[in-house]
């Protein structure tokens, strides 16, 4: 071939050579330095972590119920482990834990198992305290406490107090609190009970099934809506609804401190098969419910979880 000269087969490796220093001379990379570690350049250098001061991190610590206020600052934590009750004021920059002697001061043993603030006013609070057997609420932030004096016989035979919630104003400055009961061996059924805060009376409301979370509607003072997750054993009712974990919806009568059920939704896991599945009251560990700010409806979107 012209301009080739072969000599032992060795050709193909020149020619090789050649277009191998082509490449390399055309590449955008052929005049780019080596990449070298500068130790001046990559020290590890310490970064401020938040530290003790205003309880930014408190150690140990372990949060089981939070809850933020309508002004969007006051939020409230409790720690079961810990018997602690924490409170900011600044929208979680800072956290003290004045709660805590307070509600001993006045009369509570902690820790507190559960924790309401009203929907319309942040310095209104409520625990649940005593092994789950007492409501203290607070209207000025948790300063002082006063025990609500949950009746004996809303917990007879080792029914205990599940869930809390206190209601938006209505009316002249009216308020309901209302408590869900349930008994931890299934062996007997509880229900939910309320008050007009201020005046005595707690009142059953007769749905007569086990309790796990309870909300009034922000739109109280309108559609006097509660609504609660509650779930039925195997002795409950009628068979077609035994073992099964409902969001029950009522409207309340607050001039008679009772309450007409009038719709349920079976809550149901789909499962991995699609066949469904709902928990009853021996399963049911915990549940929550959220519904939206502006009011609530039976169209609005809202959000049930049940954890079993």
């Amino acid at each position: 071939m012209p301009g080739v000269t072969e000599k032992n087969g060795q050709s193909g490796l020149w020619v090789g050579l050649v277009l191998l220093i082509l490449l390399v001379g055309l590449s955008p990379f052929s005049g780019s330095k080596p990449v070298s570690a500068s130790p001046d350049r990559l020290k590890w250098s310490i970064v401020d972590t938040p530290s003790r001061e205003g309880n930014v991190v408190v150690s140990p610590s372990e949060i089981n119920a939070f809850v933020i206020g309508s002004d969007d600052e006051t939020f409230y934590a409790i720690d079961i482990p810990h018997s602690k009750i924490y409170t900011s004021t600044d929208g979680g920059v800072t956290w003290k834990d004045r709660l805590t002697e307070a509600l001993v001061r006045d009369g509570a043993n902690l820790p507190a198992w559960d924790i309401a603030v009203a929907p319309d006013d942040p310095d209104l609070v409520a625990v649940v305290s005593d092994n789950r057997t007492a409501v203290y609420a607070s209207e000025d932030g948790g300063d002082s406490w006063e025990d609500a004096d949950v009746p004996d016989w809303a917990l007879e035979q080792g029914l205990l107090i599940s869930g809390i919630a206190l209601s938006p104003g209505y009316g002249d400055g009216e308020r309901d609190i209302a408590v869900g009961t349930r008994c931890p061996d299934g062996n007997i059924t509880g229900d939910v009970w309320a008050r007009r805060m201020g005046i005595s009376g707690w009142k059953a409301q007769n749905l007569t099934i086990d309790i796990t979370s309870i909300r009034f509607s922000f739109n109280y003072d309108e559609d006097k809506a509660i609504l609660v997750i509650a779930s039925t054993g195997n002795k409950d009712l009628d068979p077609s609804v035994q073992n099964r974990t409902f969001l029950c919806v009522g409207e309340r009568i607050t001039n008679e401190n009772r309450t007409w059920w009038y719709d349920s939704v079976e809550i149901i896991d789909p499962g991995e098969n699609g066949s469904g599945d709902s928990p009853g009251r021996n399963e049911i560990i915990i549940s929550d419910l959220a519904l939206r700010w502006e009011d609530y409806s039976e169209d609005a979107d809202w959000i049930a979880y049940a954890g079993y």
